[in-house]
C-alpha cells in the first residue's frame, strides 16, 4: 500500500491510518496479539487503533513505523496519516506551530486564499533556497 497515494486520495479519515496499519501488519504475517506484544500494548488497544477508535501515541507510532519496516521516505506521510486519526493534529509539527506565530498566520492566510499545491511548492522551494 502506497502512503503517498493514500494521502492524496479522497476520504482519508480517522479510520484510514488503522486500516493501513492492519493491512501492513497482515502482510508481514503478524497476528494482532503478536504485533501488540512487540509494540508493548494490549491486543485490544491495537485493535482499537486499527478500527480508528483510538489514536496511536508517538511512542507507538515510532515503533509501528520501525516494525513494519517502512521506508524512511514515507515517514512524513505516515505521520500525516496518523494525524488524520486525531482530526489532523500532527505531533511532529504541533510544538513548532505553537512557538511560531507567523507560521500560524501563514497557514491561515494560505487557507483564506485557497493556496494550491503549486503555491505551496513555490513556497517550499523558496525556503530551501535560503
Amino acid at each position: 500500500m502506497n502512503l503517498k497515494e493514500i494521502m492524496v486520495s479522497p476520504g482519508v479519515d480517522e479510520r484510514t491510518f488503522g486500516q493501513f496499519v492492519r493491512q501492513c501488519r497482515e502482510e508481514k504475517g503478524y497476528s494482532v496479539r503478536a504485533f501488540a506484544k512487540i509494540l508493548g500494548c494490549s491486543a485490544a488497544y491495537l485493535s482499537d487503533i486499527e478500527k480508528g477508535n483510538r489514536y496511536a501515541p508517538k511512542k507507538y507510532l515510532d515503533k509501528i513505523f520501525e516494525v513494519l519496516d517502512l521506508p524512511e521516505t514515507d515517514r512524513q506521510d505516515f505521520e500525516d496519516l496518523a494525524g488524520a486519526t486525531r482530526g489532523f493534529l500532527y505531533e511532529d509539527i504541533n510544538s513548532y506551530m505553537g512557538q511560531q506565530p507567523l507560521a500560524r498566520v501563514a497557514l491561515r492566510t494560505a487557507m483564506e486564499e485557497n493556496a494550491s499545491d503549486e503555491d505551496w511548492k513555490m513556497f517550499i522551494e523558496g525556503l530551501k533556497k535560503q
